[in-house]
């Protein structure tokens, strides 16, 4: 379980960080569940969920009223909508707690969770082959990648400078492609050298509850994250 220190409440929040962007359709959520808390209501009332696109800059999504958990072992929690809104980061900050059972008051000035769960649904390219940080068997080996739901195309960005890729400099895409798969061959790759490379996934601008990013860029364009890998120092050939 997550739980504040007592007497200190007021404030607090439990974030957590994914590592790229999701569409939030529903989280689970299991209220503190010690033991009495059917009596001592430890658990979170009511509370703010924020969302985030960089950690920095949040966006209230709604304030909700959680249910008292049971104290029970076979207590099933419940679901708070999301919406499908697109974040990286989800925050809960904690307005209320249910406290003592018998007339409403605290009786102990702390409050926490037991887990919550995220269904998400995958809108950013992710799990890469190779791996970060791996280094290939050959220059001309392929890059593949898991595609998010309902993508149109991928757009896909390598060089030697971690920068330029981060920053989608036009220079450094290499390839718009409708496959999750793309050949080095082509490239004539240098040996010896680490490269860095990202997708972008493309929608139908009409497809993703996207709203929040509409001043950051395209609001159909789902920025990937950075991975890298390294290019053998020399090929093995047969004489």
């Amino acid at each position: 379980m997550w739980c504040t220190v007592e007497g200190d409440i007021e404030g607090a929040w439990i974030q957590y960080e994914f590592e790229t962007l999701y569409q939030f359709h529903q989280i689970h959520v299991w209220n503190y569940n010690g033991d009495n808390e059917d009596f001592l209501g430890m658990g979170i009332k009511d509370a703010l969920i924020k969302t985030s696109l960089d950690g920095e800059t949040w966006s209230t999504y709604a304030q909700v009223e959680l249910s008292r958990a049971t104290g029970e072992n076979d207590y099933l929690g419940e679901d708070v909508d999301m919406n499908d809104v697109v974040a990286q980061y989800l925050r809960i900050e904690i307005l209320s707690q249910h406290g003592y059972v018998l007339g409403g008051g605290i009786l102990v000035d702390q409050v926490g969770l037991s887990e919550v769960q995220f269904n998400v649904v995958p809108i950013a390219a992710r799990r890469p082959d190779p791996q970060s940080g791996t280094t290939l068997e050959s220059p001309e080996d392929t890059l593949v990648w898991r595609s998010g739901r309902g993508v149109q195309e991928h757009r896909l960005y390598l060089d030697v400078n971690e920068v330029l890729v981060r920053d989608a400099d036009p220079n450094t895409l290499i390839a718009v492609t409708d496959e999750r798969r793309y050949g080095l061959g082509t490239l004539d790759l240098l040996y010896d050298q680490k490269y860095y490379w990202r997708v972008d996934e493309v929608y139908d601008v009409n497809v993703l509850a996207y709203d929040l990013l509409d001043d950051v860029n395209d609001a159909n364009i789902v920025p990937g994250p950075v991975w890298d890998f390294n290019t053998p120092v020399f090929s093995v050939g047969e004489m």
